[in-house]
């Protein structure tokens, strides 16, 4: 792969990469991961990849190779919407906006966090994870 970027470019991967980064250190997930989002800056990637990117980071790369292209997909639409919305109530009801009207009691913040819960996720990993992609460090 050829740097396409500049230095303040390199700069903002490696801080990603060390924020992200367990212990301080940058491993090579950490680093393929970066690399697919560079990659998807740079337009040379496909829809696959940056959808695999953005999931690897909430649940990790690994979880996400062991996942169905259903599922994939499935967990990507609920993050996507999760990501759009103003509060774990409300991703719900957006979520759940027909099987709710089926229900004797209502409780679509429930519903989401036991979805999320699969995934070892947490409405506060979205949050995080939704702060850390509107970042001046993640800005082109």
């Amino acid at each position: 792969m050829s740097w396409k970027g500049n230095f303040r470019d390199l700069g903002g991967a490696v801080i990603r990469m060390a924020t992200l980064a367990q212990e301080g250190r940058i491993t090579a997930k950490e680093a393929g991961e970066e690399i697919a989002e560079l990659r998807s800056a740079w337009g040379e990637s496909t829809a696959t990849d940056t959808v695999k990117t953005s999931l690897g980071r909430l649940i990790g790369q690994e979880k996400v190779d062991q996942l169905d292209l259903f599922d994939q997909k499935t967990l990507e639409a609920v993050i996507e919407t999760c990501l759009k919305s103003v509060s774990l109530a409300d991703a719900g009801r957006a979520l759940f906006q027909v099987s709710r009207q089926k229900k004797k009691t209502v409780n679509d913040s429930d519903r989401l966090l036991k979805y999320l819960s699969k995934y070892n996720l947490t409405w506060q990993d979205i949050v995080t994870f939704k702060g850390s992609e509107n970042s001046p460090h993640n800005a082109s």
